[in-house]
C-alpha cells in the first residue's frame, strides 16, 4: 500500500502524525536492441505480501498463464519481488522464475 496518491491520502488521514511518502517503482528502461517480434519472456514486478498483488498474481498463474504457456511454450515468466510466499516459490521451474528482490530491475528486464 502507499503507491498512489489516493492511498497516500487515506494513510495520512488515518495516521496524521506519520510521514507517509510515495516511492515510485517506475524505472526508465532505455529500450531493447531485440526486435519486438523476437522477444518472448515477460515479468511481473511486485512486493509480497501485498494482498491485491498476490490475488492478481495468483489469478494470473491459475487462469491466464496456462493459456500463454500453451501458445508460447519457451517463454519464461519472471516474478520479481521480495518475500515470495511458499506457494509462489513452489511454482518455480524452467518457465516460472522467482527472482526475489532486485535492487535494480533494469538488469532483469534487459532483452
Amino acid at each position: 500500500m502507499g503507491n498512489s496518491s489516493v492511498e497516500q491520502k487515506l494513510l495520512r488521514e488515518k495516521w496524521p502524525e506519520k510521514s507517509i511518502q510515495l516511492v515510485s517503482n517506475i524505472v526508465d528502461i532505455p529500450g531493447s536492441s531485440t526486435p519486438f517480434e523476437l522477444r518472448r519472456d515477460f515479468s511481473l514486478i511486485g512486493g509480497f505480501p501485498a494482498h491485491a498483488e498476490y490475488r492478481c498474481r495468483s489469478l494470473f498463474l491459475r487462469k491466464i498463464y496456462p493459456i500463454v504457456k500453451a501458445r508460447l511454450r519457451e517463454a519464461k515468466f519472471y516474478i520479481i519481488g521480495d518475500k515470495a510466499p511458499p506457494d509462489v516459490v513452489a511454482l518455480a521451474g524452467e518457465n516460472i522464475v522467482i527472482t526475489g528482490l532486485q535492487r535494480d530491475v533494469r538488469t532483469s528486464l534487459r532483452a
